[in-house]
């Protein structure tokens, strides 16, 4: 009889420890997960705002005329597309575009020396490089976290615990301009 109650018991505690691992581990799959969606916040606001500028890039060059080219229509559109994606995956579609417009754009002002020499261009361009700058370090936080989180989902007994919990990778990568070329 004591034995079968010594048995019960260890049982017993062997249960409550795993189930306490277990919590453990989908409370910090949870942590993780929060991490990249606020991490995605930071990144998408950054997207938002070199959007911005590029938007008023492509006004500006649109108003100096002279070109028959649709780049500073398409980099307007670009940015409206940005700004306006309802999910990660269509924003880093669209940031995709967006820096193809924001290229185009470039070899327009290049062709027009009066243009790059005024003083809304040249503030434009610099903050458009702060801004860049300041996506591509948002970009790598959020890559890191993502790395991480897919990382620890391959491990076990996370695998095991994440399988129960419906918890999946995260494929939303976002590429840097170097690789979009």
């Amino acid at each position: 009889m004591k034995r079968a109650a010594i048995v019960i018991i260890l049982i017993l505690a062997g249960g409550v420890a795993a189930g306490a691992e277990f919590l453990g581990v989908r409370r910090n799959l949870a942590a993780q997960r929060a991490a990249i969606d606020e991490q995605w916040e930071e990144l998408s606001a950054a997207f938002d705002h070199r959007a911005e500028l590029v938007g008023n890039l492509a006004a500006l060059i649109g108003t100096a005329g002279g070109s028959e080219d649709r780049a500073p229509a398409d980099a307007s559109a670009a940015s409206g597309s940005l700004l306006a994606a309802p999910s990660p995956e269509a924003k880093i579609e669209a940031n995709s575009r967006l820096m193809n417009a924001l290229a185009r754009l470039y070899l327009i002002a290049d062709q027009h020396a009066k243009l790059t020499e005024t003083a809304a261009y040249r503030k434009l361009d610099e903050e458009i490089g702060n801004a860049e700058s300041r996506v591509a370090v948002e970009r790598r936080k959020y890559n890191d976290l993502l790395e991480h989180y897919n990382a620890q989902l391959q491990r076990f007994p996370v695998n095991i615990v994440a399988g129960l919990s419906g918890l999946r990778r995260i494929d939303a990568y976002v590429r840097t301009e170097q690789d979009l070329r």
